[in-house]
């Protein structure tokens, strides 16, 4: 049999065995249907058996690292910026401010800010306006707590657009600084 079986079976005889038995017949302590492997079941907890729920089925237990991209994904890791500028803007400050949360509470994390932009301009251009961007971004976190050795800065320029397209919705979505977690 199965263990699991086994404690069911012997908790069916343990119950049958109760329902029998006068109050004046039942014994305090354990009887041998009540012992199934040489545990007492009676001194079973709800914390001794681990039973997989709807929320826990599929879940797999995070790395530190893993839950540090997972937690930064939800503080936010891009900034957006206006066209041909590397000015922050309010949801851009609520932004970083929760990831100087983030880095703060986790001070062996080191970041990368890339900067990036829109397909519009030269090449040497969006190069020089990606490291503004990706500057500001480290700026604003330093400010905030986050010690400047933790935080690298890379510029992509246009060459690494997060979104295809030749169009302003494109664009607006191109004109970014993402932070990411360093291995």
């Amino acid at each position: 049999m199965h263990r699991p079986t086994q404690i069911l079976v012997a908790l069916g005889v343990a119950l049958a065995l109760a329902a029998c038995g006068s109050p004046s017949e039942q014994e305090p302590t354990a009887s041998p249907a009540e012992v199934v492997d040489g545990t007492n079941l009676t001194d079973i907890t709800e914390q001794d058996i681990d039973i997989e729920t709807e929320e826990t089925a599929g879940v797999t237990q995070l790395t530190p690292e893993e839950q540090a991209e997972v937690d930064l994904i939800e503080a936010g890791d891009r900034v957006h910026f206006d066209y041909d500028k590397s000015t922050i803007g309010v949801e851009g400050e609520a932004t970083l401010r929760a990831q100087s949360e983030l880095l703060l509470g986790a001070p062996a994390l080191t970041v990368t800010i890339e900067g990036h932009c829109d397909e519009r301009g030269t090449r040497e251009y969006n190069i020089a306006l990606g490291e503004r961007r990706a500057e500001a971004v480290k700026t604003y976190l330093v400010s905030l707590g986050v010690a400047a050795d933790r935080i690298s800065t890379l510029s992509y320029g246009k060459e690494r657009p997060e979104v295809a397209g030749h169009n302003e919705d494109a664009w607006r979505q191109n004109r970014v600084a993402i932070t990411v977690i360093n291995p």
